[in-house]
């Protein structure tokens, strides 16, 4: 979930894909689920400086993990869609917050929870995935 990194690894392996491929166009439309989503938006949005060698024509995302660093702008319009499930799913939201901390040493995920999802994100730092739960 880090924007650079997988922005990168898209670009390179469509890159990648043009080198091994001669058929292919240069005009591509990305697309992806979950973490890809969350990586075909970090793509699109540093496609331009990144790879302007490439004609990006479109991005669709879907299933998008988390919230991005920025919205990119759009015209589209936006489908909403039913949750899959109840409820936050607390380990990845104290996984999140584990990598944040990870990419930040400064960053204190404390001062952005409850005293009960401090406790969860405590047995996140701490313990295996299984033992992590939502309070109560």
């Amino acid at each position: 979930m880090t924007v650079k990194p997988e922005a990168y690894s898209v670009l390179d392996s469509i890159r990648s894909a043009l080198g091994a491929f001669n058929e292919l166009s240069k005009s591509v439309v990305i697309v992806g689920w979950s973490q890809g989503a969350h990586a075909a938006i970090s793509a699109s949005l540093l496609a331009s400086q990144y790879a302007p060698d490439l004609r990006l024509r479109g991005t669709v995302a879907t299933g998008i993990p988390g919230a991005a660093p920025f919205a990119p702008a759009t015209k589209a319009a936006q489908i909403p869609a039913r949750r899959l499930y109840g409820g936050t799913n607390v380990r990845v939201e104290a996984f999140y917050l584990l990598t944040f901390r990870a990419l930040d040493p400064a960053f204190a995920p404390s001062e952005y929870l409850s005293d009960e999802a401090r406790l969860v994100f405590e047995a996140a730092r701490t313990s295996c995935n299984a033992d992590i739960a939502a309070p109560g």
